[in-house]
């Protein structure tokens, strides 16, 4: 059953909805002292009709499960984001189902090196046809293509700190990725810079990265757009 609200489950953290306009899904990562939970509410049924509850397997204190949540665009694929725990890497959950009845088909674990701090969720992003997901953290940013037996495999993205956190978000066709680079330091030339090697990098400055895909599904970073040095 579905538990009472509790104080600071903070629902709606995250929200995502179908095409359609009929399937709602929103992250409360607060829930159970931050363990998270997802709901997933029907919205043909009409009123008086509670959500489907999705969480973790095991519920751990911390995870804030559900701080992130994509939905594809006919409402059955769902990817949620969920931090690190004692196995070391973030990593995203793949639901598919219809309406209120769901089923955990997929773990997508994010490549970390180095590890991101506990506590911190990756952000989350599925194509319109639920083909292709995507997953970042603080250093590392995976991308997922799913194969014809319905099973998600590993196709390409970025690592070694190259990726730094921000928004991500497929084109329609699933074939561009853009991937936010809001918490990366910069150079003049770039956005990947050390403080620690380069002490003039600028912290913070912010750009997009434009990453497309190729025909046997790899990825490759294509362009980098920047506010402030906007010369690729």
């Amino acid at each position: 059953s579905v538990p009472a609200p509790r104080v600071s489950a903070e629902a709606g953290a995250s929200v995502a909805l179908s095409a359609d306009g009929k399937i709602l899904a929103f992250g409360a990562p607060g829930e159970y002292y931050n363990a998270g939970a997802v709901y997933v509410a029907d919205l043909s049924l009409g009123s008086g009709i509670l959500p489907a509850r999705l969480f973790r397997t095991v519920e751990t204190t911390g995870a804030r499960y559900g701080e992130y949540v994509d939905l594809s665009d006919d409402g059955k694929t769902l990817i949620v984001g969920t931090a690190r725990d004692g196995g070391g890497t973030s990593y995203a959950q793949v639901f598919r189902g219809e309406s209120l009845y769901w089923h955990s088909t997929d773990i997508l674990q994010n490549y970390n090196n180095p590890l991101p701090p506990f506590g911190y969720v990756p952000r989350v992003a599925l194509s319109g046809d639920g083909s292709r997901a995507a997953i970042g953290d603080l250093q590392n940013l995976s991308i997922f293509y799913r194969m014809p037996a319905g099973n998600y495999v590993y196709t390409g993205g970025r690592s070694d700190q190259d990726y730094a956190g921000g928004a991500l978000v497929f084109s329609l066709d699933g074939k561009r990725l853009l991937a936010g680079l809001d918490s990366g330091r910069a150079r003049g030339e770039g956005v990947w810079a050390s403080p620690e090697t380069d002490p003039t990098a600028t912290h913070r400055p912010g750009a997009v990265a434009i990453l497309d895909e190729a025909p046997d599904h790899t990825w490759s970073m294509t362009r980098l757009i920047k506010a402030t040095n906007p010369d690729d």
